[in-house]
């Protein structure tokens, strides 16, 4: 992932209110760990989640902002495991038990045009393009989870999560802005 890389999304959720999420990388080092900052925008509610990264895929030094200009919380400072991906969707077979080819759709977001790769799971329909970050995702539409599009993108992303962590209170859960199921894994 590109250090300076952003994308922004709209999300709308059946039932739900809608949100603005901006997912950007905002350092990095030559190890391959990177620093990555979330915002939410969720019923005039506004927080920041930032994480670093490491090469291994998993995430440490997490910490939230909850306000524009809140206090910075230390979630974690441990390592924490690599998180699971879902299991990869079935493959579809064409003629003769192959492997179908896989599906291209050309689509048209606010962010602009895209040639993308079609992936169906039991969440919804993804529409994928590999070389967009730090996400690749440039639609989603699921029953359950709504429909996300990618609203802008770009690589002047800095870090907006400025102060010392402070410890985390212990309060037994996340705030309610945080997402509560997203349809794919940062």
């Amino acid at each position: 992932m590109a250090v300076g890389a952003w994308v922004e999304y709209s999300w709308e959720r059946p039932g739900g209110p809608s949100s603005r999420m901006r997912f950007a990388v905002v350092s990095g080092d030559k190890n391959g760990r990177r620093r990555i900052e979330i915002e939410v925008v969720k019923e005039g509610g506004f927080a920041r989640f930032g994480y670093d990264l490491l090469a291994d895929g998993s995430k440490a030094r997490q910490v939230a902002q909850l306000g524009p200009k809140g206090v910075v919380l230390l979630i974690s400072d441990e390592p924490e495991e690599k998180a699971k991906a879902d299991p990869p969707p079935a493959t579809p077979k064409g003629k003769k038990g192959k492997p179908a080819p896989p599906q291209w759709r050309n689509v048209k977001v606010p962010a602009g045009k895209f040639r993308c790769k079609i992936v169906r799971t039991v969440r919804g329909e993804s529409c994928i393009d590999p070389g967009l970050m730090p996400m690749n995702i440039v639609r989603f539409d699921g029953k359950k989870e709504g429909t996300m599009i990618l609203l802008g993108r770009g690589f002047d992303a800095r870090p907006r999560i400025l102060g010392k962590p402070r410890p985390f209170p212990k309060l037994g859960a996340m705030p309610t802005i945080v997402p509560h199921s997203l349809p794919f894994s940062p």
